[in-house]
């Protein structure tokens, strides 16, 4: 789980749940940017689903998101992934995220875990989403940066 879905992040306590559930209808987004002429479509890869505890890898997630890389390229569309869309593991916020020290290695860890998994699939990649925003989080939007 992420942190971001933690109870609580809603002001009433609700949680989200799960919208469109694109983890599991992404082909049927593909199809869509496929029947638009898109040739290029860019996805986050969830930390929490690949490493859900601490050192603890989910080939199950791993393969989900290498369907979805295969997925764009038989339609034509190229990936560009990225690596970090706002979210934490809720164990890597308990170790005070991005504030840590600690938090190079092991992005690090989780980055060559991810990419030496999906490299083959996938040429384009960047570390974070909206680098420049995120120092902003907290003043403007009153939600810790990386959460």
């Amino acid at each position: 789980m992420a942190a971001w879905e933690k109870l609580g992040r809603i002001k009433s306590g609700d949680r989200a749940g799960l919208a469109c559930d694109w983890w599991r209808n992404a082909e049927r987004d593909f199809d869509l940017a496929q029947s638009l002429g898109v040739n290029a479509l860019r996805l986050s890869v969830e930390w929490s689903r690949i490493e859900p505890q601490e050192g603890v890898w989910s080939q199950e997630a791993l393969t989900r998101y290498r369907a979805m890389l295969m997925g764009l390229r038989e339609r034509g569309i190229r990936p560009f992934v990225t690596l970090h869309h706002f979210t934490n593991p809720l164990w890597f916020e308990s170790k005070r995220a991005f504030e840590s020290p600690e938090s190079v290695p092991l992005f690090e860890r989780y980055t060559q875990r991810v990419v030496a998994a999906l490299a083959d699939l996938c040429c384009d990649w960047t570390p974070l989403t909206n680098p420049t925003s995120m120092p902003h989080w907290d003043t403007f939007w009153r939600v810790p940066a990386g959460t």
